[in-house]
């Protein structure tokens, strides 16, 4: 039966130790026993000889802990002769060797005491576990996961996949495992415990994703020529790309003839009104080289964060001529021309699907009178439109779409294109010329490429100059240059550029011939 001591009683016991200490009537032989837990409540075993009576537990204390306790549980027989005793409370031991002082006392006091060194130390450290080398993303669906997991005092290590016990390991050790994944998002679970009741647990996502990226090819567009490049002139090859899975990872493009420097770029408000690419998501500026006389291709690929690819083919248009041209209008007046022969002059024709003319004006010089074209049923006196001849177009300016500048509270019309197919000369034609008379004429610019004013002007320059003036009205948007003009009359002189696409006003001293 226990008994356990008030401090009156304990200290009587340790007096009586004094006194006593060498009547013992009981050998008390001690021997290890602990547990390695987070709080160590010390256990005492020692073998008892010949004992003469109940035995009393005293006081119990530890070594190299701020903490003891008298408080000591009953010392219980096991039945073989051998004896425990225990304390009520458990002492956190420090992490290293501990020292373990008890009394043993039988009914008459006949006190025992004796040293226990206990060569065991608290176990407050978690096992180590960790994986090795798992991607979080992958395109195979069967992985191999590897890990390991390590600590004095293992108890077992617990690999779960998406909730399943995958793998249980009770020793230190690296191991691994296959595993089949879901597709999508995969919840790895490893956690392992030691004896002491010390966890560590580490998770990781791996998402499996065997799909292909999307690609879209979209139109190509041909900046200058609408349906075809020259040779020197820019390609715009546009995609709509994108990964619904774990997202795109490169977008490259590569031509067949190696051509340098090309590279796909995101798409952007800022690229959209510089080069009018749309609604693709990447797109890539090809210069097309000068020594390149056909047609050629070239492939955008697409590779996603797992590894999975998609591509597209396109296939590049080159001519050595112009085969179309972009004309372009803004809101109010604009002075335009035709730089190519239209394959049909009909001025329905070119301007067919369009809502923004209001009226379409040509000068006859020779005769100082004006033909015009308006849409509807309204008599028209102008019907066709020719290269060489200049035109001046009125729009409806509410037809225009206003856009904000990027980087800016700006706003400006969006320009309206409208293409027409034709050549610099039809086949078996000879090179045309345009008759002026004297006085103000309204011209065109019949040339596939700028030129300075004196070299298309050559008739009317060499041998004697017979322009004296020479004028353009401007009204553009060139967001490339940050550039915007909303009608301005400007002079042209010898030595600046015509452009293709605008019309001019020159005044001459006599009658003369433009042989471009």
């Amino acid at each position: 039966m226990i008994r356990k001591y008030n401090k009156t009683k304990i200290m009587i016991f340790l007096i009586s130790l004094i006194l006593l200490c060498s009547f013992l009537p009981v050998k008390l032989i001690f021997s290890s026993h602990s547990e390695n837990m987070h709080i160590i409540k010390p256990l005492i075993n020692f073998e008892l000889h010949n004992p003469s009576s109940e035995l009393i537990a005293g006081e119990c204390s530890i070594l190299n802990n701020t903490e003891s306790d008298s408080n000591l549980t009953e010392i219980a027989d096991n039945g073989t002769g051998n004896y425990t005793v225990s304390d009520d409370e458990r002492f956190e031991k420090l992490e290293a060797i501990n020292t373990e002082n008890v009394t043993i006392a039988d009914e008459e006091l006949n006190l025992t005491l004796n040293d226990y060194n206990t060569t065991n130390h608290a176990d407050n450290i978690p096992p180590a576990v960790y994986f090795h080398n798992i991607p979080a993303i992958t395109n195979q669906s069967i992985l191999n996961i590897s890990w390991s997991a390590h600590d004095e005092n293992l108890s077992r290590a617990e690999l779960y996949v998406n909730e399943n016990l995958t793998q249980r390991k009770s020793v230190n050790g690296s191991y691994h495992t296959y595993v089949l994944l879901s597709e999508g998002l995969n919840r790895i679970e490893l956690t392992v415990y030691d004896v002491a009741g010390n966890t560590n647990h580490t998770t990781l996502n791996v998402t499996l994703d065997t799909q292909p990226p999307e690609i879209e090819p979209l139109a190509v567009i041909y900046p200058v020529g609408v349906i075809s490049a020259r040779p020197g002139d820019e390609v715009i090859v546009r995609v709509f790309a994108g990964d619904s899975g774990v997202g795109l990872n490169t977008l490259t493009i590569k031509s067949a003839e190696n051509i340098p420097g090309t590279e796909m770029l995101e798409n952007s408000d800022y690229f959209r009104l510089v080069r009018d690419t749309g609604n693709a998501s990447h797109f890539a500026v090809i210069d097309v080289p000068s020594d390149i006389q056909a047609d050629f291709s070239c492939t955008v690929s697409a590779i996603d964060k797992a590894g999975n690819s998609a591509n597209v083919t396109f296939n590049i248009s080159v001519s050595q001529s112009l085969l179309a041209f972009n004309l372009e209008f803004m809101p109010g007046v604009n002075l335009i021309s035709l730089p190519i022969i239209p394959e049909n002059p009909d001025v329905e024709k070119i301007f067919s699907d369009t809502d923004f003319i209001e009226s379409i004006w040509a000068y006859d010089a020779n005769t100082s009178t004006w033909s015009v074209y308006t849409p509807g049923e309204a008599p028209d006196t102008l019907t066709e439109l020719k290269t060489g001849y200049g035109y001046r177009v009125l729009t409806n300016k509410s037809t225009f779409t206003k856009v904000r500048l990027p980087n800016s509270s700006s706003e400006v019309p969006l320009p309206i294109k409208v293409s027409y197919n034709g050549s610099y000369l039809k086949p078996a034609q000879l090179p045309p010329v345009y008759r002026l008379y004297r006085g103000w004429n309204l011209i065109g610019f019949h040339s596939e490429v700028k030129m300075v004013a004196d070299e298309y002007l050559a008739g009317l320059t060499y041998p004697e100059k017979i322009w004296s003036s020479l004028l353009t009205y401007e009204n553009y948007a060139d967001f490339e240059n940050n550039r915007f003009v909303n009608g301005r009359v400007s002079s042209v002189g010898q030595n600046d550029y015509l452009e293709p696409g605008r019309g001019y006003w020159i005044y001459v001293e006599q009658d003369g011939l433009v042989t471009p």
